[in-house]
């Protein structure tokens, strides 16, 4: 599918947050245009875990030119 999106010209954005699940508050965001793969994040990924939290990733699509 992102293929199909790509070729109408949008771009892929990968978006990456934590939770802390003592607090119930986000942290950190990390917004990432283009097309790297989530291997690319695994120290940061680590760095935002909270000690009592969850880190979950996403990614869309936009169409601005980032």
């Amino acid at each position: 599918m992102s293929k199909l999106f790509w070729l109408q010209g949008y771009r892929q954005v990968k978006l990456i947050t934590n939770l802390n699940q003592d607090t119930k508050s986000t942290g950190h965001l990390i917004v990432s245009p283009g097309q790297a793969h989530e291997i690319n994040f695994g120290e940061d990924i680590v760095k935002i875990l909270p000690e009592n939290g969850v880190t979950a990733g996403d990614r869309g699509f936009c169409s601005h030119k980032v």
